[in-house]
């Protein structure tokens, strides 16, 4: 039987039209998701769609910042389809989303970089409800991995 707190995820999930990406099953030489006590600490993920990293570039260069919020909203994505791939009991296990760390590759100067952080930040409230409330913090860099624009990683509670 299907739980409630399952049943309104999927159903949040349904409403914003996503379908969880299947999650890779390793990442090089280090973890993706690593429980600890009740913590679960999610490294960072990229904006991928179909195994591909959908946006690329800088933002406020190659990239609009209305990409740059989607590529946000990608990361976050991954790192839900990571979390009901990993967790027993899939995303109904979390209780809470406790922080985001967002990496955003920007030109110097970009100023909005909170704004496409957004893109996750508002993702997670509406997946979650009141417990995807979180606090987080936002970097703009010069690179990223593959050339992405955007990379986010996080905690969570179980």
């Amino acid at each position: 039987m299907v739980s409630d707190q399952r049943q309104l995820i999927d159903e949040r999930l349904k409403e914003l039209g996503i379908v969880l990406p299947q999650a890779p099953s390793q990442a090089a030489n280090h973890e993706l998701v690593r429980v600890v006590n009740n913590n679960v600490y999610v490294g960072a993920h990229l904006p991928l769609e179909r195994g591909v990293v959908a946006v690329k570039g800088l933002v406020g260069d190659t990239v609009e910042t209305e990409q740059g919020i989607r590529a946000a909203r990608l990361c976050l994505t991954n790192i839900l389809g990571q979390l009901e791939a990993t967790l027993d009991g899939g995303l109904e296990a979390i209780t809470e989303l406790v922080r985001l760390d967002g990496y955003v590759a920007a030109v110097p100067g970009f100023a909005s970089l909170n704004q496409v952080m957004d893109g996750a930040s508002d993702l997670a409230r509406s997946v979650f409800g009141r417990a995807g409330q979180h606090v987080r913090s936002v970097v703009g860099v010069t690179a990223l991995p593959e050339n992405a624009s955007v990379m986010i990683g996080g905690l969570f509670r179980l």
